[in-house]
């Protein structure tokens, strides 16, 4: 994980942010983002322009 989505997910958690841009950010996986499924908080999670696939 890259450290920009470290510092996004931090600072939503530390601020309780309900929003969350994760845009253009080169996520391949939801998984790579550590602490993303910990954030109860967050009601709007934007994710366009990555990379996203599914397991097969």
């Amino acid at each position: 994980m890259s450290k920009s989505l470290k510092k996004l997910v931090e600072e939503s958690r530390e601020k309780n942010q309900p929003e969350v841009d994760m845009s253009d950010r080169g996520i391949s996986s939801m998984l790579d983002v550590n602490g993303l499924f910990s954030l109860a908080h967050i009601t709007q999670l934007v994710l366009s322009h990555n990379k996203l696939t599914t397991p097969l």
